[in-house]
Protein backbone atom coordinates (compact mmCIF):
# COMPACT_ATOMS: atom_id res chain seq x y z
CA UNK A 1 0.00 0.00 0.00
CA UNK A 2 1.26 3.44 -0.93
CA UNK A 3 2.04 5.70 2.04
CA UNK A 4 -0.26 8.70 2.24
CA UNK A 5 0.43 11.77 4.34
CA UNK A 6 -2.75 13.20 5.89
CA UNK A 7 -3.85 16.67 4.79
CA UNK A 8 -5.82 19.03 7.01
CA UNK A 9 -8.73 21.15 5.80
CA UNK A 10 -11.11 23.58 7.46
CA UNK A 11 -14.66 24.12 6.21
CA UNK A 12 -17.06 26.83 7.37
CA UNK A 13 -20.78 26.50 7.91
CA UNK A 14 -21.88 30.13 7.58
CA UNK A 15 -25.39 30.71 8.93
CA UNK A 16 -27.77 33.62 8.47
CA UNK A 17 -31.47 33.75 9.38
CA UNK A 18 -31.90 29.97 9.30
CA UNK A 19 -30.01 29.59 6.04
CA UNK A 20 -26.66 27.98 5.21
CA UNK A 21 -24.22 29.28 2.60
CA UNK A 22 -22.92 26.61 0.23
CA UNK A 23 -20.63 26.77 -2.80
CA UNK A 24 -19.96 24.76 -5.93
CA UNK A 25 -16.32 24.42 -6.95
CA UNK A 26 -14.79 24.04 -10.39
CA UNK A 27 -12.20 21.31 -9.88
CA UNK A 28 -11.39 19.84 -6.48
CA UNK A 29 -14.94 18.65 -5.84
CA UNK A 30 -17.19 17.53 -8.70
CA UNK A 31 -18.81 20.75 -9.94
CA UNK A 32 -22.37 19.48 -9.57
CA UNK A 33 -21.95 19.05 -5.80
CA UNK A 34 -22.57 21.69 -3.13
CA UNK A 35 -20.18 22.01 -0.20
CA UNK A 36 -19.08 24.36 2.56
CA UNK A 37 -16.51 27.04 1.75
CA UNK A 38 -13.05 26.30 3.10
CA UNK A 39 -9.64 24.99 2.25
CA UNK A 40 -6.30 23.69 3.45
CA UNK A 41 -4.89 24.62 6.81
CA UNK A 42 -1.61 26.45 6.28
CA UNK A 43 1.53 25.80 8.34
CA UNK A 44 1.41 27.42 11.78
CA UNK A 45 -2.19 28.58 11.22
CA UNK A 46 -4.95 28.13 13.77
CA UNK A 47 -8.22 26.45 12.80
CA UNK A 48 -10.40 29.52 13.42
CA UNK A 49 -7.80 31.69 11.69
CA UNK A 50 -7.96 29.41 8.64
CA UNK A 51 -11.77 29.63 8.59
CA UNK A 52 -11.59 33.44 8.65
CA UNK A 53 -8.92 33.54 5.94
CA UNK A 54 -10.74 31.14 3.62
CA UNK A 55 -14.09 32.95 4.04
CA UNK A 56 -12.44 36.24 3.14
CA UNK A 57 -10.38 34.85 0.23
CA UNK A 58 -13.26 32.91 -1.32
CA UNK A 59 -16.27 35.08 -0.46
CA UNK A 60 -15.03 38.50 0.71
CA UNK A 61 -16.68 38.26 4.13
CA UNK A 62 -15.38 38.73 7.65
CA UNK A 63 -16.67 36.24 10.20
CA UNK A 64 -17.83 36.48 13.81
CA UNK A 65 -18.91 33.91 16.40
CA UNK A 66 -16.38 31.48 14.92
CA UNK A 67 -16.48 28.13 16.70
CA UNK A 68 -14.92 24.77 15.92
CA UNK A 69 -17.71 22.21 16.27
CA UNK A 70 -16.31 19.00 14.86
CA UNK A 71 -13.84 17.02 12.85
CA UNK A 72 -14.16 14.36 10.14
CA UNK A 73 -11.56 11.78 9.18
CA UNK A 74 -11.56 10.49 5.61
CA UNK A 75 -8.72 7.98 5.14
CA UNK A 76 -9.12 8.02 1.36
CA UNK A 77 -10.90 10.75 -0.59
CA UNK A 78 -9.53 12.05 -3.89
CA UNK A 79 -6.37 9.93 -3.37
CA UNK A 80 -5.60 11.68 -0.07
CA UNK A 81 -6.22 11.15 3.61
CA UNK A 82 -8.18 14.23 4.72
CA UNK A 83 -8.77 15.39 8.27
CA UNK A 84 -11.38 18.15 8.08
CA UNK A 85 -12.32 20.55 10.87
CA UNK A 86 -15.85 21.93 10.76
CA UNK A 87 -16.36 25.49 11.94
CA UNK A 88 -19.65 27.35 12.43
CA UNK A 89 -19.74 31.13 12.04
CA UNK A 90 -21.83 34.14 11.11
CA UNK A 91 -20.96 37.06 8.86
CA UNK A 92 -19.66 40.14 10.63
CA UNK A 93 -19.25 42.27 7.51
CA UNK A 94 -19.34 41.98 3.75
CA UNK A 95 -21.78 40.45 1.30
CA UNK A 96 -20.83 36.98 0.02
CA UNK A 97 -19.60 37.07 -3.56
CA UNK A 98 -17.33 34.88 -5.62
CA UNK A 99 -13.81 36.27 -5.27
CA UNK A 100 -11.93 33.20 -6.48
CA UNK A 101 -13.46 32.84 -9.92
CA UNK A 102 -10.86 30.23 -10.85
CA UNK A 103 -12.11 28.03 -8.00
CA UNK A 104 -15.80 28.71 -7.34
CA UNK A 105 -18.69 28.43 -9.82
CA UNK A 106 -21.64 29.43 -7.65
CA UNK A 107 -22.65 30.43 -4.13
CA UNK A 108 -26.16 30.17 -2.72
CA UNK A 109 -28.06 30.37 0.56
CA UNK A 110 -30.15 27.29 1.39
CA UNK A 111 -32.80 26.84 4.03
CA UNK A 112 -31.56 24.36 6.66
CA UNK A 113 -34.73 22.34 6.18
CA UNK A 114 -34.49 22.31 2.38
CA UNK A 115 -30.89 21.53 1.45
CA UNK A 116 -29.98 20.42 -2.08
CA UNK A 117 -29.82 16.68 -2.73
CA UNK A 118 -26.49 16.95 -4.53
CA UNK A 119 -24.22 17.57 -1.52
CA UNK A 120 -20.55 16.62 -1.38
CA UNK A 121 -20.09 13.48 0.77
CA UNK A 122 -18.44 15.19 3.76
CA UNK A 123 -21.06 17.98 3.75
CA UNK A 124 -23.88 15.43 3.60
CA UNK A 125 -22.33 13.43 6.46
CA UNK A 126 -22.05 16.59 8.55
CA UNK A 127 -25.77 17.33 8.16
CA UNK A 128 -26.49 13.69 9.09
CA UNK A 129 -24.49 14.22 12.30
CA UNK A 130 -21.67 11.91 11.19
CA UNK A 131 -18.61 13.66 12.62
CA UNK A 132 -16.64 13.84 15.85
CA UNK A 133 -18.13 16.64 17.93
CA UNK A 134 -15.74 19.01 19.69
CA UNK A 135 -16.94 20.37 23.01
CA UNK A 136 -15.44 22.23 25.89
CA UNK A 137 -12.87 24.93 26.35
CA UNK A 138 -10.75 26.38 23.59
CA UNK A 139 -7.16 25.30 23.37
CA UNK A 140 -5.26 28.46 22.46
CA UNK A 141 -2.55 26.41 20.76
CA UNK A 142 -5.04 24.63 18.50
CA UNK A 143 -7.48 27.35 17.55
Amino acid sequence: MEEVTPKVAVVVQIEKAGKILLIRQKEKIPSELWCFPGGKLEAQEGIEECARREAFEELGVKLKDVKVVGVQNFPVIFKYHWITFIVKARIESGKPMIRETNKIIEIQWFNKKNLPQNLFDSTKLFFQGDYYKIQGKKNKLML
